[in-house]
């Protein structure tokens, strides 16, 4: 069982996730400037066609991922300024700190993100 975040602790974790949104950010504005560079490319053949649409796929899938990564940052980052960051959202026990740092914008322990993703 974990104990409760120090101070330090907190500044450690809001520091990563401030760290974690500015690089999803970064990632999704690069993602949509490469998107316009290809749209503005002028390609004319069918195999362009058929690689800009892969291009785009992939983009749109890793645009998603890097949303939910923010989503998440934003939602830890509020947890951290009303006191609540590292308990368990569905449960209220703390988050081990070693979970915390693999996955600093988690909001469940494992028990509970099992069940909320439907696993035994």
């Amino acid at each position: 069982m974990s104990d409760a975040l120090t101070k330090q602790d907190l500044d450690h974790f809001a520091r990563e996730l401030r760290r974690l949104l500015g690089d999803a950010t970064g990632t999704s504005d690069r993602i949509r400037r490469e998107s316009l560079d290809m749209e503005g490319g002028g390609r004319d053949t069918q195999g362009d066609a058929g690689s800009d649409a892969e291009f785009e796929e992939v983009d749109l899938d890793a645009l998603e991922v890097e949303g939910a990564v923010a989503e998440a940052a934003v939602a830890a980052l509020r947890r951290v300024v009303d006191g609540t960051y590292g308990r368990c959202i569905e449960c209220g026990v703390w988050i081990p700190r070693g979970r915390l740092e693999v996955v600093p914008y988690t909001a469940r322990c494992v028990s509970c993100r099992a069940i909320a993703e439907g696993q035994p």
